[in-house]
């Protein structure tokens, strides 16, 4: 009925493979508390330009994950 066979069951397992790193990812991402001291004010740049390197690393990790690349 409607064509919801075998492989319709199929695909949604996939898709929920496919849901889950990103979920994972999404709950365990840490919340940072800002706590400001203007000695270390120069560095903050610094660690800005740091942590877009590392979410962009972070994000493709996770397409490698989801598209399941082995």
């Amino acid at each position: 009925m409607f064509g919801l066979g075998f492989l319709n069951s199929l695909f949604l397992a996939g898709l929920a493979a496919t849901v889950l790193p990103i979920l994972i990812h999404i709950l365990n991402r840490r919340r940072v508390r800002k706590i400001r001291f203007s000695s270390l004010e120069f560095i903050d740049e610094l660690n800005k330009r740091r942590m877009s390197k590392i979410n962009l690393r972070r994000w493709i990790i996770l397409l490698l994950c989801t598209l399941d690349l082995d």
